[in-house]
């Protein structure tokens, strides 16, 4: 897959994700998701970290992961949120999809928290 491809397959993705889950807390100017070569994405982690995740340190550990080990990682803050993905041309569609909605899984997730647990009590009542 091109990177133009990558991008709209992110575009469609994040689209999709908020017209299916309930009570979405981000909108698409929320988050950003950007391609970065494997060798590249400890690094740009710590940049995106710098600018929207004040409080997130990546230690040597998981800068050794980012290398080696991860295909995308969200980086959540309160305002905005990150993605960084593995410039990956060989994934297809549906790869990069579905790797594109766990991490917005857990930006998901990781916002309802931030407001002490509460909406998740809303949506459990809201599901019975």
């Amino acid at each position: 897959m091109k990177l133009n491809e990558m991008h709209a397959c992110v575009a469609e993705t994040l689209a999709y994700f908020i017209a299916s889950m309930q009570d979405v807390p981000f909108s698409p100017e929320d988050i950003v998701i950007e391609f970065v070569k494997k060798a590249n994405m400890a690094k740009r982690a710590r940049e995106l970290c710098a600018l929207y995740v004040l409080d997130k340190i990546i230690n040597d550990t998981q800068a050794q992961q980012f290398v080696t080990s991860i295909a995308a990682n969200a980086l959540i803050g309160r305002e905005k949120s990150a993605v960084i993905a593995k410039a990956d041309y060989k994934l297809n569609k549906q790869e990069l999809r579905m790797i594109l909605f766990h991490e917005l899984t857990h930006i998901y997730c990781a916002k309802l928290e931030m407001d002490d647990g509460e909406h998740f009590v809303g949506l459990i009542a809201n599901s019975r």
